[in-house]
């Protein structure tokens, strides 16, 4: 069954939730050029939910944090990464790739419930070789993730 159906139409599990939520970024993530490389990749420091390669010849290692929840009032993808968070995935990175360029990227799948669309927000961190900057997307039920 497709995780967008799951989400939208049935009542999964908190981590049945997490893992639709990680196989939609996912795809998304792979549609837009990144090259899946591990999913829930336990390091000393961390587990990583995704990990990518991207950039020009795939020399930018990413690791993923994937938040899947309803929509509520107030929204912002930044809050559920919390700096701890975010340096442990970090190190982590850095212990998988010491030399290579390297960011920690933030994907929120929200369920609107009232509408039941999902929203797709992507945060891109900073990376060793550079800034980027956020990006929202959303997607409407029909879309495909």
């Amino acid at each position: 069954m497709a995780p967008g159906f799951v989400l939208r139409h049935l009542r999964p599990s908190p981590a049945e939730t997490g893992r639709l939520g990680e196989r939609l970024a996912a795809r998304r993530l792979a549609r837009g050029g990144l090259a899946l490389q591990a999913r829930r990749l336990r390091t000393p420091q961390a587990e990583i939910d995704l990990l990518f390669r991207g950039g020009p010849r795939g020399e930018t290692w990413i690791a993923v944090e994937v938040k899947t929840g309803t929509l509520g009032p107030v929204f912002r993808p930044s809050d559920r990464l919390r700096p701890a968070q975010r340096r442990r995935l970090e190190r982590a990175l850095a212990w998988l790739a010491p030399r290579a360029p390297r960011r920690v990227d933030l994907v929120e799948i929200a369920l609107d419930p009232r509408t039941k669309e999902l929203r797709w927000f992507h945060q891109r961190g900073e990376s060793t070789g550079g800034r980027s900057g956020p990006e929202a997307l959303h997607c409407r039920p029909g879309d495909p993730p």
